[in-house]
């Protein structure tokens, strides 16, 4: 398991001191170290429950890398984008930025299955949930199982069991907001949705020991409601107590609490799930918009339940108004410049579907990613690469240009990057190894470009990367 240092309990620290970093990085002008360090830092005040600071660094990310001519590197910016944008409740900018993402070299295997799990939810919003799951079942759960990551893998297998547990109430004819507006009769009987939710849970469990305490607790919090539903709310309690205590992250902590008052009020548990809502909206900010509405229909149901019509009636307006302001947020789209310039002007759900699920691109440019990703460890140059996909080198430098946006040499690169870092995470290959692995004949060259794109020495990674498999702090 991850060391405590990596955990809620610290995020705060961690944060303050990322931050000092990220001045540090401004003053040395180096746009793509600030880039990183704004990224990361987007990804803690996130987990914080700071949407507005997070929104903030990732913006910040954003302009360093767009005005430093770095685009080859805007990927993982662009999926963080995606995931506040779910939050804010805008399901469909959220989407074209993840089609944005899509295109990215600087997206390794487990971002990529990372992007595919928040078009789920936004396909959920944008369409409806059964066209959400299924793109979790059928897109997310394949490229989860193929990166062999276990944090990736319980990541999605959880996702999968909350989806196959909002099925079975489907199933059952049980209302959820998820549900509004499905109406059809659900495809599988409610015992076919619960098997696959404890199909998920058991690749969930049988991996458990090796995952952050935080992606730990998420895996419970959807157990939790699979166990209440077969076994009775009081049942899952155990449960939700164990996935609350290893939600020190104060986002998550909210989460759970909420799907605590969920789970209750499934059960019919009304004061119960009244005191969690209650408990949940005094930190509802954390959330974003789409928290406050879903919390304002959970409320409304409560409210009327316990006898409080003019309460309940608050409530159901509450929730209109903020249904009303998503659709116009749908609707009408970016008002500003910059994310005009970055996500078009209109929006078309196939043209970001067909780049999410893998737009065919030009057969000879298919052909000369394969054969970089092939080859890494070779002298690889445009003229060799357009040699071995039958094309001209000029043909190949506008191919690439064209529909990736960035030359041939950011791209070998890139990629070469990531594949050292990955491995370099894994905590056991050696550094002299992957130099070789990836092509460099000088270490010192290797460490020099690794530093410059990750803002830290290949052994720095390596150690940290070890360090967590042991259970202790990261450096």
């Amino acid at each position: 398991m991850m060391g405590k240092r990596a955990e809620g309990a610290t995020e705060g620290d961690a944060a303050g001191d990322a931050e000092l970093s990220l001045a540090a990085a401004q003053r040395s002008g180096s746009a793509g170290q600030v880039a990183d360090i704004a990224l990361d830092l987007g990804t803690r005040y996130w987990r914080l429950g700071d949407l507005d600071t997070a929104a903030q660094r990732v913006e910040l990310a954003l302009e360093a890398l767009e005005q430093a001519g770095l685009g080859h590197r805007l990927g993982r910016a662009y999926l963080q984008h995606a995931k506040l944008l779910i939050q804010r409740d805008r399901a469909s900018q959220a989407l074209a930025a993840l089609g944005q993402a899509a295109g990215y070299p600087d997206l390794g295997p487990a971002e990529r299955t990372q992007l595919l799990e928040v078009a789920s939810f936004a396909l959920v919003f944008l369409v409806d949930f059964p066209t959400g799951a299924n793109f979790l079942f059928e897109q997310a759960w394949p490229q989860a199982l193929a990166t062999a990551d276990p944090q990736v893998i319980v990541d999605i297998a959880a996702g999968c069991v909350g989806a196959s547990y909002e099925l079975a109430l489907w199933a059952r004819g049980i209302l959820t907001h998820n549900l509004l507006g499905v109406g059809e009769k659900a495809p599988h009987d409610s015992d076919h949705y619960v098997r696959e939710a404890w199909r998920f849970i058991g690749e969930c469990e049988s991996r458990l020991d090796h995952v952050s305490a935080f992606v730990r607790a998420r895996a419970l919090q959807h157990k939790a409601a699979v166990v209440a539903l077969d076994d009775g709310f009081d049942a899952s309690l155990p449960v939700f107590a164990e996935a609350r205590r290893l939600a020190t992250a104060p986002r998550l902590a909210m989460i759970i609490e909420y799907s605590i008052g969920c789970t209750a009020a499934r059960a019919g548990r009304w004061q119960r799930a009244r005191e969690c809502f209650l408990r949940v909206r005094s930190h509802e900010a954390g959330g974003g918009e789409l928290l406050r509405r879903l919390l304002a229909w959970e409320m409304s149901r409560v409210e009327q339940a316990l006898g409080r019509p003019e309460a309940a009636l608050a409530e159901a307006r509450e929730f209109e108004s903020l249904q009303a302001k998503r659709s116009k947020l749908a609707a009408e789209w970016f008002a500003d410049a910059p994310n005009r310039n970055r996500y078009g002007s209109s929006f078309d759900l196939k043209k970001v579907r067909e780049a999410m699920l893998g737009r065919p691109l030009p057969a000879a440019l298919a052909r000369a990613t394969q054969f970089v990703d092939a080859n890494l460890g070779n002298g690889l140059t445009p003229a060799s690469i357009a040699l071995a996909v039958g094309v001209g080198k000029r043909t190949l430098q506008s191919l690439f240009r064209d529909h990736l946006g960035l030359a041939i040499s950011d791209f070998i690169r890139e990629r070469r990057m990531r594949r050292a870092d990955e491995a370099l995470r894994g905590g056991h290959a050696r550094i002299a190894e992957v130099v070789e692995s990836i092509g460099y004949s000088s270490a010192a060259n290797f460490s020099r470009d690794y530093r410059k794109r990750f803002g830290r020495s290949p052994s720095s990674t390596r150690r940290d990367a070890n360090s967590v498999a042991r259970g202790l702090p990261a450096a």
